[in-house]
């Protein structure tokens, strides 16, 4: 779905533009959970670069740059985490203080890694290493390094490393027929 343009009648900021998604059956559920975090970072622009306020270009009906109209917007930089509690946040520092100190977040972080490094989603039977994982990044003070330390001395990675002698990495990827993935 489209965004409405911005006219010189309606010189809509994209916040306001693109509250039409949430409206829309095919894009709501998605635009709920990631729109309000990227209203947190409006202030900065495509690229990255910070900006006080938002240019809306107007093109001229008759095609000519001369007519054509810069419009200015002040930005409104709130943004929201659904589902986690008092998530209101204005800039990245805030947005980043929030997931660190956030549970959820710092489980996910430490799933994702193991996702990484074993090239695969966990089991049930993995929990265990999972949550003792988790422990040794929380007791660490959440220090990313501790984790990767924790990862790679772990008995369940180094038992996969001698498993794997002959250097062949499987990556979850295209499937071959009878749903094998595919060696690399």
């Amino acid at each position: 779905m489209n965004l409405p343009e911005a006219t010189s009648d309606n010189p809509f900021a994209r916040r306001k533009r693109r509250s039409t998604h949430v409206r829309t059956p095919p894009a709501a559920w998605c635009h709920r959970l990631m729109d309000p975090i990227g209203f947190g970072l409006e202030s900065f622009d495509a690229i990255g670069r910070q900006r006080q306020h938002e240019t809306i270009l107007i093109e001229s009906p008759t095609g000519n740059r001369k007519d054509e109209k810069k419009i200015d917007l002040d930005l409104d930089t709130r943004g929201e985490i659904a589902g986690i509690p008092a998530s209101v946040f204005t800039d990245s520092r805030q947005l980043g203080g929030i997931l660190a100190q956030s549970p959820v977040c710092q489980e996910c972080m430490v799933r994702q890694i193991f996702r990484y490094a074993y090239g695969r989603l966990e089991t049930s039977s993995d929990e265990e290493t999972i949550h003792r994982l988790f422990a040794r990044f929380r007791d660490s003070g959440f220090h990313f390094k501790d984790l990767l330390i924790a990862l790679v001395q772990s008995s369940e990675f180094l038992a996969g490393l001698n498993d794997n002698q002959e250097g062949v990495i499987r990556t979850p990827g295209p499937t071959r027929r009878g749903g094998k993935n595919a060696t690399r």
